[in-house]
């Protein structure tokens, strides 16, 4: 019946924020104008998805898992939309100085599912 499957179809369910942080603010990541994150979203998810790295020796899942949610080693260049001078003036932002900041991603694990789904990405 439909109530049986909602409620085993809720139990798989989890939640995450994905964060992204300014590097230049440690260790919270927020900007150290307005003290807010560049980027932040809750996304409900059904599979986790983990990479496996290119490696002869044996990886743990619980190292996988650990990973995923460790703050990122990949960087990018982000702005704060709230500190941004451009986009008070509603000009053209040249994303540069103040508005190319250093940042990465880190996520955080909100809820988790009764069943946890994995799926392992070479």
């Amino acid at each position: 019946d439909c109530e049986n499957y909602v409620n085993v179809y809720s139990q798989h369910w989890g939640k995450e924020k994905i964060n992204r942080i300014f590097l230049d603010n440690p260790p919270i990541g927020t900007c150290w104008k307005c003290n807010e994150y560049p980027s932040s979203v809750e996304v409900k998810f059904l599979c986790l998805k983990l990479v496996i790295p290119n490696s002869t020796s044996s990886v743990s899942m619980s190292s996988l898992i650990d990973n995923y949610y460790s703050e990122s080693t990949e960087t990018l260049k982000m702005k704060c939309s709230n500190c941004c001078p451009h986009e008070k003036s509603k000009i053209a932002c040249p994303q540069t100085d103040f508005c190319s900041r250093r940042a990465a991603t880190r996520n955080q694990l909100l809820s988790t599912p009764r069943y946890l789904l994995l799926q392992l990405l070479r």
